[in-house]
């Protein structure tokens, strides 16, 4: 299989054509589980437009994404790969290492 960038982010052009640009939680666990793992991915935090007034509530951000590749990585006894993230939400990188490291607990939005 043919390694890949992973850019998610709900509109925002990733920097280069090199990477594969993904706009949801959906086609971000998809791609995965179709292609496996990217060598990088670059996350977004805020992916709809609920998310822009601190809504979190729909399990659909940047940080449930990292939830569900920490849970993807353990389910098949993987490691963790390169990472970032370009959201613009000052709280998101936080959340969203915290998620990809298991910390679910340490995640709750006050």
């Amino acid at each position: 299989m043919m390694a890949y960038k992973l850019f998610l982010d709900d509109y925002r052009d990733s920097p280069d054509t090199s990477w594969t640009i993904v706009r949801s939680k959906k086609e971000f666990c998809e791609i995965i589980e179709v292609q496996g793992l990217p060598s990088i991915i670059s996350f977004d935090h805020d992916l709809t437009d609920r998310h822009y007034g601190l809504d979190y509530s729909d399990n659909e951000t940047g940080a449930d994404c990292a939830e569900w590749l920490f849970h993807y990585l353990k389910r098949n006894n993987l490691e963790v790969m390169r990472f970032k993230v370009h959201s613009l939400n000052p709280d998101a990188q936080r959340r969203i290492e915290l998620a990809i490291n298991g910390c679910q607990s340490l995640l709750e939005v006050k």
